[in-house]
């Protein structure tokens, strides 16, 4: 039956109005999938007569359920699920449970059974606060920057956000290979043939409420949502009704006295790493975002139990940071040496029972192994593993001892700060000495290969240390009148400058976006593009998987890409590897890398003015010359 322009101008608008319902209602399902999960895993674990009608309140429950619900999405999808089954599969224990009357009291009632002694003393990790002027005041400025992530305005796709100019067309094609073309098991779209290794699980959210109807308004609207819900976790833990200005300090940190009001990403390669969060962390790198907000739920549980006692927290705790590595490994992997170190030292600093010590590590350690989910992709990883003098400043032979003194004492006088005020009012001291010795090990331990990627166990030591000051300032309120204009003034004045100067950045022209919905349509789900390597081609919107991708997110991930380069430059045959091209994109862009006027290998198949096919026949795991 053929469909009339005017039929499928009202079934976009109906699939559009559904993918906006259906927002809500996964936010409910995955709370609920989170309660039924935690009855489950702490009913199988009782603690003996450790018992408290204390209940996990939305803030656990959610974030244990959106785990489930992705690593369940990614499992339906990679056994060729299609998209509408594998939407809704991982909520089909939800409908058991509706039909069994045993279970649904304790899971819907609210009920839980968490150990601990006496009553809860954290409600804001447990409860949903009432709406304060400071939680309406952070969900007003949250609305504000979900809808500044990037702009849908003529067709095009703009950001006022410099420092997301490069990173936001990276995160579309994650979304877009996952949409558009089932890139299940994930794999690499910007270098073909290789495992995806970076941590996917955000942008594998945002497919699952795209493909519906995939316009890149709703894209806009959903990056939106899920900005507003990761803050939203963070204002929860971090008590921002309890302390105003805990959840801004997680906001507004990062920044430095000495660079007041330049853009923190153009001063990363002369080594001021440590960088306004927002405008270079916050807004470009989605993943980060979602860790920081993964790690704040479990570090609170297990300082819970540091507290309270019991395992249930500890547990829980495991649960969810062995969910957590392809959300973002380096945080994940910060909080999860500091748990594990913090447990280890407890049964010597603490003079505790080796039977119940043991229990507590084997209680966290047996969840927290669930990490092993994501060895298949972070085996891949081409991150370098190596000794590093110079932390997250740059390897660079000019700069003399003296010098690196000068940029580490600049970059960190904020969090030595925080540290030392730390060490003198926390009433557990051995978690700051701990966290001290872990900022010199992950400053010294090199994980990455680009400076700024190198901050982020940093980032997960300031995370840390604010988690712990949550705690500090509920005795001493007065710290937050001299800590807060010393941990935020850089941010604040970086953030006004920016917003000031009303700049708008395009990533793709409107010519751009129309081009990239022709490819969409043309070419087959398993084409490998040969194209320009820039990070704005319309090549990147069509999800497919490209020859060579842009240079500097290849040579910031590890790649060595620089023989395929000079293949793709000079399209020699490559018999002798198992990855070619499939199509040739040809554009402006490509005239100029190409330096000609038209396409230089012979025998292509044109499909239109811009698109060719290679004459060759495709494998299993690409195309060969025969």
């Amino acid at each position: 039956m053929a469909f009339t322009e005017e039929s499928l101008s009202l079934l976009s608008e109906l699939s559009f109005l559904f993918a906006l319902c259906l927002l809500p209602i996964h936010g409910i399902g995955q709370r609920a999938l989170g309660r039924l999960v935690l009855v489950f895993l702490l009913e199988a674990e009782e603690d003996g007569n450790q018992r408290s009608a204390t209940k996990f309140g939305g803030t656990v429950e959610y974030v244990t359920g959106l785990l489930v619900y992705l690593l369940a999405l990614l499992v339906t999808k990679s056994v060729g699920v299609p998209w509408w089954g594998a939407t809704f599969l991982p909520y089909f224990p939800l409908g058991v449970v509706c039909f069994s009357s045993s279970l649904y009291r304790p899971v819907f009632s609210g009920v839980h059974r968490i150990s601990g002694k006496g009553k809860d003393e954290q409600e804001f990790l447990w409860k949903f606060p009432a709406l304060s002027v400071n939680h309406a005041v952070w969900l007003a400025v949250h609305g504000v920057l979900g809808i500044t992530l990037f702009d849908t305005a003529g067709g095009e796709i703009s950001t006022p956000w410099k420092n997301n100019y490069g990173d936001l067309p990276f995160h579309i094609g994650m979304i877009s290979s996952f949409t558009w073309t089932e890139n299940f098991p994930p794999m690499q779209f910007i270098f073909s043939g290789s495992a995806l290794s970076y941590p996917f699980l955000i942008n594998l959210w945002t497919a699952s409420l795209w493909h519906w109807s995939p316009s890149y308004y709703l894209l806009f609207l959903i990056f939106a949502f899920q900005w507003i819900i990761l803050w939203e976790i963070l204002y929860r833990v971090f008590g921002g009704d309890r302390n105003w200005a805990m959840p801004w300090l997680v906001l507004l940190g990062g920044g430095t006295f000495f660079t007041l009001g330049e853009n923190s990403g153009q001063l990363i390669s002369q080594g001021y790493g440590y960088t306004t969060f927002l405008s270079t962390i916050w807004v470009p790198q989605r993943s980060a975002l979602f860790g920081i907000a993964v790690a704040s739920v479990t570090l609170s549980l297990f300082l819970h139990w540091q507290k309270h006692g019991g395992r249930n927290s500890l547990r829980v705790a495991g649960f969810l940071l062995g969910l957590s590595p392809l959300v973002h490994t380096h945080i994940c992997l910060v909080a999860g040496v500091f748990i594990l170190a913090s447990l280890s030292l407890s049964y010597c600093t603490e003079q505790r029972c080796f039977r119940e010590w043991r229990e507590d590590l084997f209680s966290f350690l047996g969840y927290a192994c669930l990490a092993l989910h994501a060895a298949p992709f972070l085996l891949e990883k081409h991150s370098l593993l190596s000794w590093n003098a110079q932390g997250f400043l740059p390897r660079s032979s000019d700069l003399e001892f003296m010098e690196l003194l000068m940029l580490g004492g600049k970059n960190l006088l904020a969090p030595l700060l925080l540290l030392l005020v730390l060490f003198f009012l926390s009433q557990r001291r051995s978690n700051v000495v701990l966290l001290s010795a872990l900022a010199v090990l992950f400053w010294k331990l090199r994980l990455s290969v680009w400076e700024w990627d190198q901050f982020k166990p940093l980032l997960g030591i300031v995370l840390i240390a604010l988690l712990l000051l949550r705690d500090v300032v509920c005795r001493r309120r007065v710290l937050l009148f001299f800590l807060f204009p010393l941990l935020t003034l850089p941010s604040l004045y970086e953030t006004g400058a920016l917003l000031l100067q009303r700049q708008k950045y395009v990533v793709f022209d409107r010519e751009k976006v129309i081009l990239a919905r022709h490819l969409q349509e043309t070419l087959p789900k398993q084409a490998i593009l040969a194209a320009a390597p820039i990070h704005n081609s319309p090549a990147v919107l069509t999800g497919r998987q490209l020859y060579v991708g842009y240079t500097g997110w290849l040579w910031s991930h590890g790649y060595s890409y620089e023989s395929r380069l000079q293949r793709m430059k000079a399209l020699t045959p490559c018999s002798a590897e198992s990855i070619c091209p499939t199509h040739l994109l040809w554009t402006a862009e490509e005239r100029r890398f190409w330096n000609r006027a038209t396409p230089p290998a012979r025998g292509l198949i044109p499909l239109s003015s811009t698109l060719f096919r290679f004459p060759h026949k495709p494998n299993q795991t690409g195309v060969r010359h025969p």
